[in-house]
């Protein structure tokens, strides 16, 4: 993965399949708790993501 820093620097750093299933979950459930009314949300994009997460759990 690629992440940046507040100063606009570049970091790589691996993450095992494990660590990215527990990210995405962490990351879902976030956003579930987040956003009030799904109305004002992309269906389609909560859909997709909740799949994601259900695929990469097998």
């Amino acid at each position: 993965m690629v992440s940046e820093t507040k100063g606009g620097e570049h970091l790589t750093f691996w993450m095992t399949r494990s660590m990215c299933r527990t990210l995405v979950g962490e990351l879902c459930r976030q956003i579930q708790r987040r956003v009030d009314d799904r109305s004002t949300t992309d269906k389609g994009l909560i859909l997709s993501t909740e799949q994601s997460v259900a695929v990469s759990r097998y």
